[in-house]
Formats: C-alpha cells, structure tokens, sequence
C-alpha cells in the first residue's frame, strides 16, 4: 500500500486517458519499458524517489470529521518517472515510431496538467484506505532520446508531487471533550536528595515533591502515574533498577502511581560491572492513560560508587 499504491493509481488513471491510442500499454512498474512485437509502445510507472522536506513535524497528524478519527502522516515529496519505449515497425518506420513517442509524451504531460491531476483530486481512493494523499502532482520535464538504443526508441516524463503517507487503517477515533479539569503543578518539580551517592547494590528512596495534592472539583478524577526510566552510558542490562511501582508499556520504564503532593521512588544500583565512579540518572515522566512516557517532569542524578571508588 502507500507509496505502491500511488504508483498503481498514477498509471491507471494514464492508462484510461491514453486507451484510445491503442498501440501504447501503459503499466506500473516493475520495468523496464520492452515491447516485444513491431509498432507497440510500453510505458512503465513508477516513484523513482521519496524525501521529506525541512519542515516535517514528526507529530504532524490530519483529522477528518465524518467519522471522527484522526491518524498520523508522514509528508513526502516524490519524483514519479513514466518511462516510455517504442519498437519501430521496420527501419523505414523510424520517422513514424519516433512521430508516435513524441505524440504520446505530449498527450501525457497534457493530462497530467489537468487541475484535478495538479490538485491531488484525481488520484482519490475512497475504499479500501490508500494510505496517501496527494496535495500536488506536476510534470517537472520531458527528455526524448534521438537515437536507437537496443532497437528501441525511448523517453522520460518526469513528475514532481507532494504527498501524505500513513499505514492503512491506522486511525485514531476522535470524542469531544466532557469537561476540562485543570491542574497547577509547580515546575520544575523537586526530587529530594539533590544529589545522591549510592554504593553497588544500594538502595536510595527518592522523593520526588511538587504535585498538586487535589485536583479541581468536579467528578472524581482518574489517578495518574509517573514513568521513571534509568539512563546511563552503559547497556540497559548493566544499569540501576527501580523497584518502585509496576513494569510501564515501554522496555525499562516503571509507573508508579502519585498518591498526593509528595511520591518516593526506590532507585536501585547495579550490583557489579561499575569501578570508580558511574552517573547514572533518574527521569521522571507523566505517564500517558495507556502507560507510556508522557510530558518530561523532571529528572535527579545519581552517583553509583564502585569497589574501586
């Protein structure tokens, strides 16, 4: 799907705008452009490149009202190539073939001019889900070779384009919001002590202040979490632990639930593999409703003292 798709779609819709030029097949890649028999003409479609521009958003999504859903896009610009390739009758047919090819080149850019090509309209799929969109299509240049090549006479259109990917049927539902509920968090928060020292397999219990300790009033809230990581410059299975709270969503973060304005989180440092002196930090997270890392709270590092410190 996505970009395949775009490619099946841009050769069907050349396809039936050329079919009454009957000695032309126009087909999606894979190619290269080889009629087998006298007089007949390929022409190959296919994306011949894909980059973002300088402005993606890694977040950027697109919502849709009816049905209300929303899903994440990634926007790309696109180089499509439509590749043709012609096989002159006989040598006396040269004239007449290289005639056809340039014909055809030029009916095709034509098409591709139209406003419902240019705009994106024309290449709409409603069902099943593409998996693109296209904002803009535009023929950037045609190249016509003079000369024979393996018995063949060819030629290029090249097309620029702009375009929305995302997996297909990957969407998001969309709700209204019931009603807001505020709640004031002082920033940064305060993760108590400062700057703790712990031997290999120590334990510290930080203390982690600065929430609010009710929210506004209104209907009972959901209670919320923090997902606390451990970062270091070593392998995950080398580094502390938190022994605090339940495994979160992601690989080696932990939830620990808050349970008003004052929370502790037990650090843990590694048992072995640490001479001298290791830093390692602690960084506390919302958590999001499905258990993942939410908005950046806050973060304490601490000092993990080897057998040789």
């Amino acid at each position: 799907m996505m970009l395949a798709e775009l490619e099946r779609k841009t050769a069907a819709l050349i396809a039936d705008h050329m079919a009454p030029r009957t000695h032309l097949s126009v087909i999606a890649a894979p190619g290269p452009p080889s009629p087998t028999d006298d007089g007949r003409e390929v022409a190959v479609v296919s994306i011949a490149e894909a980059s973002t521009d300088g402005e993606f958003q890694a977040e950027r999504f697109v919502s849709q009202t009816s049905p209300a859903q929303s899903r994440r896009v990634l926007p790309l610009s696109i180089v499509a190539g439509i590749d043709f390739a012609i096989r002159p009758a006989d040598p006396a047919g040269l004239a007449t073939a290289r005639a056809l090819l340039l014909e055809d080149v030029s009916l095709v850019s034509h098409f591709l001019s139209s406003d419902g090509i240019l705009g994106g309209a024309d290449f709409a799929i409603a069902v099943p889900d593409p998996g693109f969109q296209v904002r803009s299509f535009r023929v950037s240049k045609d190249v016509v070779n003079r000369d024979l090549a393996q018995g063949l006479l060819t030629a290029r259109i090249e097309c620029c384009g702009d375009v929305e990917i995302w997996p297909p049927d990957q969407v998001s539902q969309e709700h209204l919001i019931d009603k807001i509920r505020p709640a004031i968090v002082a920033q940064s928060i305060e993760i108590l002590p400062l700057q703790p020292v712990v031997p290999v397999g120590g334990r510290v219990r930080l203390r982690v202040g600065g929430l609010p300790r009710r929210r506004a009033a209104g209907p009972p809230a959901e209670p919320f979490a923090f997902s606390v990581h451990v970062l270091s410059n070593v392998p995950p299975d080398q580094r502390g632990t938190i022994s605090s709270g339940a495994a979160g969503a992601e690989a080696g973060s932990r939830l620990v639930n808050v349970t008003g304005g004052s929370t502790e989180i037990e650090y843990v440092a590694p048992t072995a593999n640490v001479t001298g002196m290791r830093i390692e930090v602690v960084a506390v997270h919302f958590a999001t409703p499905d258990g993942r890392t939410g908005a950046f709270l806050g973060s304490v590092a601490v000092r993990v003292t080897g057998g040789n410190g």
